[in-house]
């Protein structure tokens, strides 16, 4: 299985954190997208169902994000994060 899923146990605050709501937030709102995408990271911890799954299920996120787009959103080896800025930081000259 892949993507987030349970078996990670991440903290519903950090799962909202990976999965990015900027795709949803044109046609959503940020808020908005921001609340569906912790309300269903909510739900799959509840579950213990992955959090893609649950994604998919959702029809205002399927409006919106492919099948495919919300597999690579929810699989962390694909977020970086600030994970650049850090790395461009930590080799700046002294």
């Amino acid at each position: 299985m892949s993507g987030i899923t349970p078996s990670h146990r991440i903290p519903t605050r950090q799962i909202a954190r990976l999965f990015p709501d900027e795709p949803l937030a044109p046609a959503l709102g940020r808020d908005r997208a921001h609340d569906l995408v912790y309300a269903v990271c909510h739900q799959a911890l509840e579950q213990e169902r992955p959090l893609a799954e649950m994604l998919n299920q959702q029809k205002k996120v399927k409006a919106h994000l492919s099948e495919e787009e919300i597999k690579h959103l929810t699989d962390p080896a694909a977020y970086l994060g600030l994970a650049s800025a850090m790395v461009d930081r930590v080799l700046q000259p002294v």
